[in-house]
């Protein structure tokens, strides 16, 4: 086997030689845009380490293309016989990142262009980033009670049984040195429409806290204190924590639950990690895709940083569902207003029924068209069925573990063209325009960075497989907006766009979000957003504070108080939200249903999902779906100077979606999809 720099240049080459002789058949190609090709819903297409052939690939693309799907993101994992004892079928694949490889990934691109349909790629294999090309120097490191810990890659690895080091996401020459060798085998395939390359979400350490070398030193630089007793000194859960016990028997002392004294040490601990998650991998990233002319497509889901800022950071936003409830992803649909992006994309329909769940091949469309109704009314516009596998020409019996089967055998196959062509409807709306804002929801990201862990009590509430994937605060899986604020437009804000944000008249303008009013319910505020919200209301910007707040971390500021108390003194800053805010809300009604609003050129669009997807939580219900009745709400538009009365009638399965123009006529949309009706077992 070549070492790892002759491997580099002979692949460098190669990718010359692949540009060169490919060069004259792309002429027809169009040049590459940063916008996203298509409304069309896309597949994760699960590629498992084998020798691929071309003919099954072009036979699968074909499928597609006949279903209505216009994107695949191709995902590169393990060998199928993985467990299996007798490892010598392991060798049977092609070299990750090597000739074959580049050549099957540029072939596909090529069919994908001529098919019209977008092709794009995971950035390694499996997750996170790893490999056994990743130097011990560049690995990514966790503190565990045995000390110090190298993460290794995990188990869905195309090298399995070979176990590489996951590379330090906090370390931007690690980001540097894995881009420069990954990047040579899918350099020939950037090319028509606009390449992304993917990064999945945040699954570094087994354990916490996580660690880089030299954080100590910063953190000293930073703070004035060592953070190394927080973070190396274990001690055992208490047994009568069975749940958690069970998970972790040892806690860092950093998240020494219900220690309150150490709040400031944890909120000074996610300062750094998000800073150097920011811009030394999302960010750095996003960069060298940029600069070989391709684009970043990430989940930021789970990071450890600044949730805002990381969806913020990169050029395509994904969110994912249901490991991640459907009202998670008003974070990031948050970021893409903020930061001037449109689309937000995401992995969707991700272990629906739970986890390896026994409905495979059984699942229902009516089921999905819940969760991606539910997934439209916060904020998403785009989406990928997670997901569907390479399967040999003539067979259809390889899956993967955690997904709905997108297959010709699978249940799904009855309206699954339709179902896709809806989406591609809604999405087409969805994608015009931009969101629709008015309130600004400060998120409580200091909040729960200063406080740790969840407690037993909440674990208790979960489902087993759940807490797996459950452990510190810092995931914000769980914010809502506030129910005083139903029907208003809103999006949540942080620090980092708060600051950036101009107050113009009587409007705060920050991207494409433009806001009339600051909402604030969060126990800690920096001393930096204090000040901007200070500045903003003595010009009279009008400001909901709900009560008082005090400031994170360590390192606090003698006029804290006194900035504050100048700050509520102000006429236009209260407790009571209509007090400084008079406008009625844009859709008022009792038991609103959850809606998402676009404005597009002198156009309102509205989506309102079924109400059924209130009460959408993980998992679904097999037939949670079921209606047997249609559902009527009675609302009030207040656009344009105008209360319109509205009867809202949902059928059987039904969302809807209205388009107001300024004259205040309403027009319903034809977004009718009906599924099958859905069975509640399996039969």
């Amino acid at each position: 086997m070549l070492p790892p720099m002759k491997k580099y240049i002979l692949l460098f080459v190669l990718s010359l030689i692949f540009n060169s002789g490919f060069s004259q058949n792309i002429t027809d190609i169009k040049t590459p845009s940063n916008q996203f090709s298509t409304t069309k819903p896309g597949v994760l297409w699960w590629w498992f380490a084998d020798r691929i052939k071309t003919e099954d690939v072009h036979y699968q693309i074909d499928w597609l293309k006949e279903n209505n799907i216009g994107n695949v993101l191709i995902f590169f994992l393990y060998p199928l016989n993985r467990m299996q004892k007798d490892t010598v079928h392991y060798a049977n694949r092609y070299e990750l990142f090597g000739k074959e490889f580049s050549e099957i990934a540029l072939d596909t691109k090529k069919y994908c262009e001529q098919q019209g349909i977008s092709c794009n790629f995971l950035f390694g294999t499996g997750w996170p980033f790893g490999g056994t090309f990743v130097n011990r120097k560049d690995a990514s490191l966790s503190w565990t009670n045995e000390g110090l810990t190298p993460m290794r890659t995990f188990s869905v690895s195309w090298e399995w049984p070979k176990k590489g080091y996951v590379i330090d996401h906090l370390n931007k020459a690690a980001l540097d040195r894995y881009f420069d060798y990954v990047s040579v085998s899918f350099q020939p395939s950037i090319f028509g429409n606009k390449t992304y390359f993917e990064c999945d979400s945040w699954e570094i350490a087994e354990f916490e806290p996580i660690w880089t070398n030299g954080f100590d030193s910063l953190f000293q630089q930073k703070f004035g204190y060592d953070i190394t007793p927080y973070v190396s000194k274990f001690s055992k859960t208490d047994s009568s924590d069975s749940l958690l016990f069970k998970l972790n028997p040892f806690t860092a002392r950093l998240y020494g639950r219900n220690n309150q004294n150490l709040e400031d040490i944890r909120y000074d601990y996610y300062t750094l990690v998000s800073d150097l998650a920011l811009n030394n991998f999302y960010r750095h990233f996003t960069k060298r895709c940029n600069e070989i002319g391709a684009g970043s497509v990430v989940e930021c889901c789970g990071t450890p940083a600044d949730l805002i800022d990381a969806f913020a950071s990169v050029d395509l936003p994904m969110t994912e569902a249901m490991l991640y409830e459907p009202n998670y992803s008003k974070i990031p649909a948050s970021a893409v207003t903020l930061s001037g992006k449109n689309i937000l994309t995401s992995e969707t329909f991700t272990c629906a029924y739970g986890f390896k769940a026994k409905q495979a091949y059984n699942e229902q469309i009516a089921d999905m068209k819940l969760i991606a109704d539910a997934m439209f009314v916060n904020g998403v516009n785009h989406v990928y069925w997670h997901g569907f596998a390479l399967n040999p020409k003539g067979f259809d019996t390889v899956s993967y573990y955690a997904t709905v089967n997108v297959s010709p055998k699978s249940k799904l196959m009855n309206g699954f063209p339709e179902f896709n062509e809806y989406m591609d409807r809604v999405c087409n709306y969805m994608q015009k325009g931009k969101n629709l804002t008015e309130i600004a929801v400060y998120l409580p990201t200091e909040d729960r960075w200063s406080e740790g862990i969840y407690d037993q009590e909440f674990f208790n509430q979960l489902n087993p497989e759940e807490r797996f994937w459950h452990f510190s605060k810092y995931q914000m899986r769980y914010e809502y907006f506030p129910e005083e604020l139903n029907g208003f437009p809103m999006l949540w804000i942080n620090n980092s766009f708060l600051k950036e944000a101009k107050l113009e008249g009587k409007v705060l303008k920050v991207g494409d979000a433009e806001f009339k009013t600051l909402y604030i319910n969060v126990n800690h505020l920096t001393y930096e957003a204090l000040c901007k919200i200070l500045e903003i209301a003595e010009k009279g910007f009008p400001v909901c504070l709900k009560h008082d707040i005090t400031e994170p971390g360590t390192i606090k500021n003698k006029d804290y108080g006194q900035k504050l108390d100048k700050l509520k003194s102000l006429k236009n800053v209260s407790t009571e939200f209509f007090t400084v805010y008079k406008n009625p809300a844009l859709i008022s009604g009792k038991e609103l249903p959850e809606y998402w609003i676009r404005k597009d050129g002198e156009n309102t669009c509205i989506f309102f999902s079924n109400p059924k997807t209130k009460v959408l939580k993980y998992p679904v219900q097999y037939g949670q779906s079921i209606q047997n009745v249609t559902i009527t709400k009675d609302i009030t538009l207040n656009i344009h100077n105008e209360n319109i009365p509205l009867k809202l009638v949902f059928e059987p399965y039904q969302s809807i979606l209205i388009k107001i123009d300024l004259r205040g006529n309403v027009n319903f949309e034809n977004i009718e999809f009906i599924p099958e009706t859905p069975q509640s077992s399996i039969k």
